[in-house]
């Protein structure tokens, strides 16, 4: 193909992109431009009110479609114009990389519907890659110039003044402008989690110093003003999530900055130097300069910070915002690396697959922890992550990426041209490096993997800037065939950045119906409109939640049935014959669209084992057969293997129901679901000793569930030890008062007792929350008149009261 290639030096944006297109007077680079200034405002402060992932889905949508509508634009202006400008640059390459790598990936993943697109707002997708890196591209290409990278950052900062006042008025005021269902908690925001949070408002805080630092005898005192009042919500805003991480990375680079320009100043004010050989410099104004005083004095103060780690921890304790950072360790990131790795080396297991690895390959003695059924869909960090689910070709292309990162860091910290441009480069650069640290050591959101991309976007179009990246320039009309073929590519991009404006316009759609049906379903209780909504969110995306909700919403309509009268048996047959095959059909689809998410033959096997006592033939050995494939994908789970138990106990197999318990304890020690369904075959079997013993297990491992407590009373009532039900019904109702239940039984072991007075105090405080109580009054009527509680009453056992 007959292309005219060109190097070119970068200084300023090419006049011909100011004059009028065919269209008249509208510069569409200039929109271009705004609309991913509009991306970066809304970045930190958009979310949609959706059930799934609303901040991460709604940030994604958003990102993605922003992209897609500026890179439509920028690609009519290239087409307009017949050539385009590219950086000669080894990162572009590098995300070009990274790009076919998650593609390759992808195309051999074990589910490549989730590794394409997943449901949004996943990271580490195909969508994900491929946008972020055309992002990055436009903020290279667009954002060029003092003026277009300054509003960058201060579009950021607006956004995040917002998101600060918002945040502030919700932990100190209980405020919220947003939606209280989503953001219930102090620690609730628009970033993601409390530690992202923290991370972004470092971003503020370092991108603030720099600017000051570089440009305080060139801004005005306003600008000046605002990037003094940034620094100072940041370290605010840090304070109050007080991350390790984020301290530590965050004081590293305002020290890499601080020991930067004192170097630099130095360097230019010893006579030796060799700097007036190069380019001329007025030393004296040089001289003048101060030391960065500001950047200096925020080092000092985080690091006062974070040796005293323990007063911060205490400030996070009074704000409400004390979290627990959870996530998987490196070495156990590692060990399942392995694993994959000896599966497929080259590809992975393929893009946003890390969960269903996670599942299957998690050491066991997570389960000994509080979070053994925590699902994490990445490792130690997203960089670690990479090669479980990338494999060795996408580990090296992020890890080319990152060399050529490093490599122009010595370009930027070498350049000696003018300040404004060398304060564009600094800036951009420990934006980026400060960000990308974050996806090497952690597991950031969305957004600062985004921000991660657009600030490298910009640090290159700064390097570009000041000349030390070349621009290769390609003409398209230099010969038919390659105006042909050149043509033919743009609008082919065109089409398909059009097509994927509409998917994620298609995919909040989805979401939007998906949350109604949950709305309609557990608010409004109207199960059919919810399975109608539900239905509408599968048609236009189908994921495999939508059909287990779907499969769950159809059980839900089988209740309602029974729950019916008047029905002859054989319409109730009928409809429950065609409602729960629609739901097995259902839960088929979801298996279908991902066999790795255990959730869906859970699902499926529930389906089974939920009419086991119709007894329908084969049921309960359709439901072992789902159970066992859960088992395959998730195989430390204890809560499969007790849903076998419970199958095997309803078919009498009583030996194979404590053996599937057994194998469900051997997995979690600790597993109180498994330790009452023994202690009910206990009962079952007339050994209320042996019921009595498990149960105490369970009480030692939670002492103040009320639940526990409760059961393991009945179990001492039942077995005439009314002393020891005694004690434990009266701490039941001391941790919760209003328990009526426990109140109950304890009212009649104090009438069994002779403790009439006792008695009558215990049913006296049921009848307030229980007025219109029958059983109650009539109880009471007994104990005042001096007759035994249950004088008269038909039911020879105590029956218990409605909450």
């Amino acid at each position: 193909m007959d292309i005219h290639i060109e190097e070119v030096n970068v200084q300023a944006e090419p006049v011909s992109e100011k004059k009028r297109n065919f269209l008249g007077a509208i510069n569409w680079t200039a929109i271009s431009k705004y609309i991913m200034h509009a991306v970066v405002f809304l970045l930190p402060i958009f979310f949609l009110v959706v059930a799934m992932s609303p901040l991460a889905l709604g940030k994604a949508l958003m990102v993605y479609s922003g992209i897609s509508l500026s890179f439509i634009l920028w690609l009519f202006v290239r087409l307009q114009k017949g050539e385009v400008d590219i950086p000669k640059s080894g990162l572009f390459l590098s995300v070009v990389a990274i790009i076919v790598a998650s593609l390759v990936s992808a195309i051999f993943s074990v589910n490549p519907s989730l590794s394409f697109f997943g449901v949004g707002g996943e990271i580490g997708t195909f969508a994900f890659f491929l946008f972020m890196g055309i992002g990055m591209f436009l903020a290279s290409s667009l954002f060029k110039g003092e003026r277009s990278i300054t509003l960058f950052y201060f579009t950021l900062f607006a956004s995040a003044f917002v998101v600060f006042v918002t945040q502030s008025l919700h932990i100190f005021f209980g405020v919220t402008v947003f939606p209280e269902s989503l953001f219930s908690s102090p620690v609730s925001n628009t970033i993601g989690s409390w530690n992202d949070f923290g991370i972004f408002f470092g971003l503020i805080g370092l991108s603030a110093i720099s600017l000051y630092e570089s440009f305080k005898h060139k801004f005005r005192k306003m600008f000046k003003a605002v990037l003094l009042i940034m620094v100072v919500i940041s370290i605010l805003a840090m304070s109050a999530v007080n991350f390790s991480t984020s301290w530590i990375i965050f004081a590293f680079y305002v020290l890499v900055y601080v020991v930067y320009q004192l170097s630099r100043m130095f360097y230019l004010q010893t006579p030796q130097g060799i700097l007036s050989d190069i380019i001329s410099v007025n030393f004296e104004i040089e001289k003048k300069k101060k030391i960065p005083s500001i950047a200096l004095s925020v080092f000092l103060l985080v690091s006062v910070f974070i040796f005293a780690k323990g007063t911060m921890g205490d400030l996070t304790v009074k704000l409400g915002t004390n979290t627990q950072d959870v996530r998987p360790a490196l070495s156990t990131t590692w060990d399942i690396a392995k694993k994959v790795l000896s599966e497929n080396a080259l590809l992975g297991s393929g893009p946003n697959t890390f969960l269903y690895n996670w599942l299957k390959f998690k050491p066991a003695v997570i389960n000994d922890t509080f979070f053994w059924n925590t699902r994490f869909s990445s490792g130690s960090s997203h960089l670690s992550t990479i090669p479980i689910t990338m494999g060795v070709l996408g580990s090296f292309a992020f890890l080319l990426f990152l060399f050529f990162l490093l490599r122009y860091v010595g370009k930027a910290a070498a350049y000696l041209g003018d300040d404004v441009t060398r304060g564009l480069i600094i800036t951009s650069l420990l934006s980026s490096l400060y960000l990308w640290s974050f996806v090497a050591f952690y597991s950031p959101g969305f957004i600062i993997y985004a921000l991660a991309f657009l600030t490298t976007g910009l640090f290159l179009s700064s390097l570009a800037e000041a000349g030390l990246i070349k621009n290769i320039n390609i003409s398209f009309f230099r010969g038919t065939k390659t105006s042909f073929v050149s043509v033919l590519v743009i609008v082919v991009m065109i089409m398909g950045a059009v097509s994927s404006f509409y998917l994620f316009a298609q995919k909040y759609r989805s979401a939007h119906y998906y949350t109604k049906a949950l709305i309609l379903f557990n608010v409004d209780g109207d199960v059919s409109k919810a399975e109608e909504s539900l239905l509408k969110s599968i048609d236009i995306d189908s994921q495999d939640t939508y059909y287990r909700i779907l499969s769950e919403l159809n059980v839900a309509k089988i209740q309602n049935l029974f729950a019916q009268k008047d029905v002859n048996k054989e319409t109730l047959a009928t409809e429950f014959q065609n409602i729960f095959s629609v739901a097995i059909q259902n839960a088929e689809k979801a298996v279908e669209i991902n066999p790795d998410e255990p959730l869906n033959w859970i699902q499926w096997g529930s389906l089974y084992e939920a009419i086991i006592s119709l007894n329908i033939e084969g049921s309960a050995g359709v439901a072992i057969e789902k159970y066992n494939e859960a088992l395959k994908v998730s195989p430390l789970d204890p809560s499969i293997a007790l849903a076998k138990a419970r199958v095997l106990s309803q078919t009498k197999d009583l030996v194979g129901a404590r053996e599937a318990i057994q194998t469900s304890l051997n997995l979690k020690g600790d597993f109180t679901p498994a330790l009452f369904l023994l202690a009910q075959i206990e009962v079952n079997e007339g050994n209320l000793s042996g019921a009595i013993q498990k149960v105490e297990q369970i009480v030692k491992l939670n002492p103040n569930d009320i639940g526990n407590l409760f059961q393991l009373g009945l179990l001492y009532s039942q077995n005439k030890q009314i002393a020891d039900a005694q004690i434990v019904f009266e701490r039941t109702v001391e941790l919760s008062p209003s328990y009526s239940n426990a109140r109950y039984f304890l009212g009649l072991i104090y009438d069994q007792n002779g403790e009439k007075d006792k008695a009558v105090e215990q049913f006296e405080k049921i009848k307030e929350v229980n007025a219109e109580n029958k059983i109650v009054e009539k109880i009471l009527e007994n104990l005042k008149s001096g007759l035994p509680a249950l004088d008269g009453m038909s039911e020879s056992e105590p029956q218990p009261i409605e909450e």
